[in-house]
């Protein structure tokens, strides 16, 4: 029976190897270690805006700064490598939290494996290179403490949580969840220490404040950014999310048939965290962090006895979550590279660094995802439109707004004085003319068309570009 749970165990442990292993894809990866290189090459923090044309001087809160360190000196010592291992480290991390609360319930091998199974499904959308990864850690070391703090086990005093938080309030704003988990426990004594460790923020109030101005623009930003909208049922990488939060509900409902009411604390963050991620999908982390061990805890309170069937099930589930967390990894480039580059214009970038010394500083235009790669590879030869931070919120709905015609999308560039536009080269066509969309889009005796990679589309004003540049590398 050892060897064979000791089989079972390992099996689980292989599911989240294809999640941990994911190839890093965030595009905002490259304005963090612009920060990085930023505060390396002045000894301080950023206050201010450097990178864009757009905002340029204007004030900025670095509330992710801890982080932004940490990042560039991995990529300095070891590049895109270095930051791969040190994602799959921390997803193993909140792994390993995830089974020390389980053995709290003393769940037996095939239940423990098939809930990290589960768990490793549902962190597949966040288990790319983010800030966020020391939230999530963070947020399952406060699970783990709460839990066992319920369950009469022993845990350090107070001062831990203010040790916790004064250090996470650097890394992630996340720390306002834990906050929030604190709270739905009741543990206040705790929650008191942990909100004077992040008064201990170094950009102080200008930092927390970045909660507030985050929360008043998540409406306008999830009407063009698909991780700020709510999980779907259609989308079958957040299946697992709603298998783990239904799992949960349905045990606690099986405890209370049994006559067991479910503790107020736990139910009350399954409910909250599940709650906030069907309104905003970067919450399902969350959730799932209380959702699949608090389904094993609410199975154990309904008294339900390890069965040969329960068994064989628990066996199922792990294939199956494992087998959909390897197919899913598998198309997103598991084995093949350590950064997947798709959403990023590298090639147009290069075009942009070659032709420096004959276009110096013109005004230019970027789609929000690509702005953080341009302005690590490009500064100070360019400055971008717009990045990832939150300085652009306002320009997502401005640039949204042009795109609803040709003619607004004109007026706007000329308002903004662009130069020098970048736009991705979309198989989508203009419905009137049957056209590829940049045609209508960028009028042809306005624009010259002078760089195409099947990715990005790099256009010039013809009435502000030198001709005989213009003529040497018009493509149209």
């Amino acid at each position: 029976m050892k060897d064979r749970d000791a089989l079972v165990r390992r099996l689980g442990l292989l599911t989240v190897v294809p999640v941990a292993l994911l190839p890093l894809s965030n595009p905002d990866l490259f304005w963090h270690l612009s920060a990085a290189r930023r505060m390396r090459e002045t000894l301080s923090i950023p206050t201010a805006d450097w990178l864009s044309s757009t905002r340029a001087g204007a004030p900025w809160a670095d509330f992710e700064w801890a982080c932004q360190l940490v990042f560039g000196a991995l990529h300095r010592a070891g590049g895109m490598h270095a930051l791969w291992l040190f994602k799959a480290a921390m997803i193993g991390a909140s792994a390993w939290l995830l089974l020390k609360s389980l053995e709290l319930y003393e769940a037996d091998a095939p239940t423990s494996s098939a809930a990290l199974a589960l768990w490793g499904a549902a962190s597949l959308t966040r288990s790319d290179i983010r800030p966020e990864l020391f939230s999530l850690l963070g947020f399952g070391l406060v699970f783990l403490a709460l839990e066992r703090r319920r369950l009469g086990l022993a845990v350090p005093g107070p001062a831990w949580c203010a040790a916790l938080f004064c250090v996470w309030a650097n890394l992630h704003p996340g720390f306002v969840y834990g906050l929030v988990l604190i709270g739905l426990y009741g543990a206040w004594r705790h929650l008191a220490a942990a909100l004077l460790g992040c008064l201990l923020q170094v950009q102080g109030p200008a930092g927390l404040g970045v909660l507030w101005t985050h929360w008043r623009d998540s409406g306008n930003i999830g009407l063009r950014l698909s991780e700020w909208r709510p999980v779907r049922f259609d989308d079958p990488w957040h299946w697992p999310f709603w298998i783990a939060l239904f799992s949960a509900c349905g045990a606690a409902l099986l405890s209370l048939r049994h006559g067991r009411r479910p503790p107020l604390g736990p139910l009350a963050a399954v409910l909250f965290f599940g709650f906030a991620a069907s309104r905003h999908s970067r919450m399902a982390a969350y959730a799932v962090t209380c959702a699949v061990p608090l389904t094993v805890a609410f199975l154990k309170d309904a008294g339900l006895a390890a069965s040969p069937l329960r068994r064989r099930a628990a066996l199922g589930l792990i294939a199956v979550f494992g087998a959909f967390s390897l197919y899913c990894a598998a198309g997103y480039g598991l084995g093949r590279t350590a950064f997947n580059d798709h959403f990023i214009a590298r090639g147009a970038a290069e075009f942009l660094a070659r032709q420096t010394p004959e276009l110096p500083r013109r005004a230019l235009y970027n789609p929000w995802g690509w702005g953080g790669y341009l302005g690590w590879r490009l500064h100070p030869d360019w400055l971008v439109f717009q990045d990832g931070r939150y300085l652009f919120h306002d320009l997502l709905k401005e640039t949204g707004d042009a795109l609803a015609s040709p003619a607004d999308w004109q007026a706007f560039l000329d308002r903004r004085g662009i130069d020098i536009a970048l736009m991705e080269d979309l198989p989508l066509f203009e419905e009137s003319t049957g056209l590829p969309y940049h045609v209508a889009f960028m009028p042809r005796e306005r624009w010259a068309l002078v760089y195409r990679d099947g990715r990005a589309l790099v256009f010039a004003r013809r009435a502000s570009a030198p001709p005989p540049w213009l003529a040497a590398r018009e493509l149209r």
